[in-house]
């Protein structure tokens, strides 16, 4: 008598089938805990954002400000009355008389604190951001600004600020934390 040494090919089957089931039971759970992962890493970035914010109301007795302007006073698009920074005319695609008229910004004031004093030192505060001098500065990619949930965060996907305007010089480094701000003088 013979014995066999082998699978029938319905034994193969089964075990393939049940083996494609648990791969589909525990799919979903490696997925939830790599998004658990990430969205601890997100925390963990805020965190230090506030962190940095704090160090920097402990040197300077102040909270950084949202955006360092030049210029005549007010917002031309708002007839003066507006506070500049108010309007971001490059991003709304207005093509203004003045395109550079922001020196800096709170993260440029931050860089300092959240580990990037090299980066700071090599920007030039004598000139807007969009000039040419701060390009490396405002393209490098942090990553403590970076939501690792976040699919357009890939490798050196930048924002383009003008895009609107139809021109394509103001590329900035993606992030994904703003500071939002309220002008007192607007509320009434």
């Amino acid at each position: 008598m013979r014995t066999r040494r082998g699978f029938s090919i319905v034994e193969l089957l089964v075990t393939i089938a049940i083996m494609g089931i648990l791969i589909a039971l525990i799919l979903p759970a490696v997925q939830a805990s790599r998004e658990a992962a990430r969205k601890t890493q997100c925390q963990s970035n805020l965190k230090q954002v506030g962190l940095a914010l704090h160090n920097y109301h402990s040197q300077f007795d102040t909270l950084p400000p949202l955006a360092v302007w030049g210029g005549e006073p007010g917002e031309p698009l708002g007839g003066g009355a507006v506070p500049v920074g108010v309007v971001d005319r490059v991003a709304m695609g207005v093509t203004p008389g003045d395109p550079a008229r922001m020196y800096a910004n709170w993260l440029v004031m931050l860089l300092p604190q959240i580990e990037q004093a090299a980066l700071y030192d090599k920007y030039n505060s004598d000139v807007p951001v969009s000039h040419a001098d701060n390009t490396n500065v405002r393209m490098t990619g942090i990553a403590i600004l970076k939501c690792p949930s976040d699919p357009n965060n890939e490798a050196d996907n930048q924002y383009q600020r003008d895009y609107l305007a139809g021109t394509s010089t103001n590329f900035y480094a993606r992030g994904n934390y703003a500071m939002n701000v309220v002008d007192k003088g607007l509320i009434t």
